[in-house]
């Protein structure tokens, strides 16, 4: 789908990212990186290809520079691209890197600026939930489904914790 849309639409540096994304989630560093570059091109300003580029350096098993992507990313304007922060929190989901004060922040940021996005919500409880703070995972779980009751991806992991917590009536409801 994604590869379609950014043969209509090249310069919208937003499909490029996801179409980068979806090949960082099933390892294709290479593919990723020419999607990432090309929303870069696109749109040098708009932080998620630049989160991206973390995300592939990551897969290259280069950290030290992927996080230093990520907090490339989270210096540039965020107002104007709401999905920017998002995008950095997601790289750390597909990362699976640890909480710490960078990804922190950037979640409180992310609150600040787009406070009803129901994806920085889910990537945040993905986050504390790889670092197994189970609880505050299922409180932002929760918050993402305040914000759309019809997140399929909240209402999944929420039965997911809750079935590992031997909750299987809870589990079924979600």
């Amino acid at each position: 789908v994604f590869k379609e849309l950014t043969k209509q639409n090249p310069t919208n540096a937003d499909m490029w990212y996801y179409l980068g994304v979806c090949y960082s989630e099933i390892g294709n560093a290479d593919s990723a990186s020419i999607a990432f570059n090309a929303g870069l091109l696109a749109d040098p300003k708009n932080p998620v290809n630049l989160a991206g580029q973390g995300i592939v350096q990551h897969l290259k098993k280069n950290d030290v520079q992927a996080k230093a992507s990520f907090v490339a990313a989270a210096k540039l304007k965020q107002k104007k691209y709401p999905n920017g922060l998002a995008s950095i929190l997601k790289g750390y989901v597909i990362c699976q890197y640890p909480t710490d004060e960078f990804i922190t922040n950037v979640y409180k940021d992310a609150q600040e600026n787009n406070p009803k996005d129901p994806n920085i919500y889910l990537n945040w409880g993905k986050i504390l939930y790889n670092a197994k703070d189970y609880g505050n995972a299922s409180l932002a779980y929760q918050r993402a489904l305040s914000y759309d009751e019809k997140n399929i991806g909240a209402h999944y992991l929420l039965g997911q914790m809750y079935n590992a917590a031997r909750n299987s009536q809870a589990a079924l409801i979600e």
